[in-house]
């Protein structure tokens, strides 16, 4: 009865070893699917700034590549290029927030 019982335990225990050094060698080596594996020291070059759901099948998102800004629209059907770019390290054009472009957008359709 105890020998079932220790079994038992150690095979409890060495199954949640193999979970932490599963979890450690997912860290490690950067096999966590959505996050980009980029190497120390260097630095990301494409970020979401901000997303806004307009209903439940439409997203406008405002991502920013290589200190550009686009915003694009995604659905279901995939996602297009509505502006860009944005802001440019010349400093081109004024970045604002994501709530002051999707207002230039509604004054542009207006007009």
């Amino acid at each position: 009865m105890t020998e079932s019982i220790f079994s038992a335990i150690g095979a409890l225990l060495f199954v949640i070893g193999l979970m932490v050094l599963m979890l450690w060698g997912v860290r490690k080596f950067g096999l966590v699917p959505g996050l980009a594996n980029t190497p120390k020291g260097s630095t990301k070059r494409l970020k979401i700034i901000e997303s806004k759901m307009l209903d439940p099948r439409n997203r406008l998102i405002l991502v920013s590549v290589d200190d550009k800004e686009y915003v694009l629209a995604a659905n279901q059907a995939g996602a297009r290029l509505i502006d860009g770019p944005l802001n440019e390290k010349t400093g081109a054009k004024k970045r604002g927030t994501f709530t002051d472009h999707l207002g230039r957008m509604d004054d542009e359709d207006a007009t």
